[in-house]
């Protein structure tokens, strides 16, 4: 870690780890680190500034956790510990964290080094275990169409049986979204010659309704992602990723409320700290096709192609 003295220390109450990339599948080691020396730096994605970020405890509520494959979290989630609250009087006092646990179907084109299903679910039993099933919430994002032969595709095929899993964990929470085509995903989709196809909202609703009625099966309860037009479907909710009602709850902790206004205007979150970051030092090894945050063209060629 770079030191520099006359770096700004900014204090923050939700640290969020990571929209930019997956810090527990990939940097668990250097989020120990800055957990032990109780500080990480942090570049400004849009105009490159430095800022060092307090993780001193009594700086931080808690950690959101974003993840594909929580397999390295689960090897050192007692550095955690340390922010335990310290009043012994509150009941089922546990760390305070909180995961968003992608799990999509099952799409090699997509997602080639994704974990099998059955790792999924074996890393959320052990989730559950550590913590609750109230500290989970699932994501299916984001929903991708395309097209094969003249025949439009999606990646909605497990839905059914990852909220039964999910489900049968005690999770009732599930945020979807669809793809978003900035210029950048939609270059790397052509240069390997995948036929993408942007529904339009009719065919937005009418997938929305299909997930809607196999989630109510399951008691799942979905959260549109900056898709406000699906809030006008009955029992589609308002994402909000970074929830601070509803962490302030979770954690026993008084939160602000104020909203992140560093994310898209449909966007739904209470400002956080995200202490990852893009380029080539936090690069993630997903790969996945689709990705908005860190594309790393390399590994996807490498995966699908080899």
């Amino acid at each position: 870690m770079e030191k520099n003295s006359s770096l700004k220390v900014v204090r923050s109450q939700i640290i969020s780890c990571s929209r930019r990339t997956d810090v527990p599948a990939f940097y668990m080691n250097r989020l120990e680190k800055a957990i032990e020396e109780e500080n990480i730096e942090v570049r400004n994605p849009f105009n490159n500034k430095i800022s060092r970020v307090s993780l001193k405890p009594q700086d931080v509520a808690g950690f959101v956790l974003w993840s594909k494959n929580f397999k390295n979290f689960l090897k050192k989630w007692s550095i955690f510990e340390k922010y335990r609250a310290k009043n012994t009087l509150i009941s089922n006092n546990k760390i305070p964290v909180y995961f968003h646990f992608t799990r999509n179907s099952i799409v090699k084109i997509l997602e080639p080094l994704s974990p099998s299903l059955e790792e999924s679910f074996s890393q959320l039993e052990e989730l559950v275990k550590l913590t609750s099933p109230t500290h989970i919430m699932w994501r299916f994002d984001p929903i991708v169409f395309w097209k094969e032969d003249g025949v439009l595709n999606n990646n909605i095929k497990d839905f059914k049986e990852i909220a039964s899993h999910f489900s049968d964990a005690g999770v009732k929470r599930c945020t979807f979204s669809f793809t978003s085509y900035y210029r950048k995903v939609e270059r790397r989709m052509k240069k390997y010659s995948f036929d993408y196809y942007k529904p339009n909202l009719t065919e937005m609703i009418k997938t929305t309704n299909k997930l809607k009625e196999i989630a109510s099966k399951y008691n799942i309860k979905l959260y549109a992602c900056c898709n406000p037009n699906l809030l006008k479907i009955p029992q589609i909710f308002q994402a909000h990723c970074i929830d601070a009602p509803y962490l302030s709850k979770l954690w026993n902790v008084k939160l602000s409320l104020a909203k992140d206004s560093g994310q898209r205007k449909a966007c739904g979150c209470n400002k956080s700290r995200d202490i990852g970051g893009y380029g080539k030092k936090w690069k993630c090894h997903h790969g996945c096709l689709y990705c908005y945050a860190n594309p790393n063209n390399e590994i996807y060629e490498k995966a699908f192609f080899k």
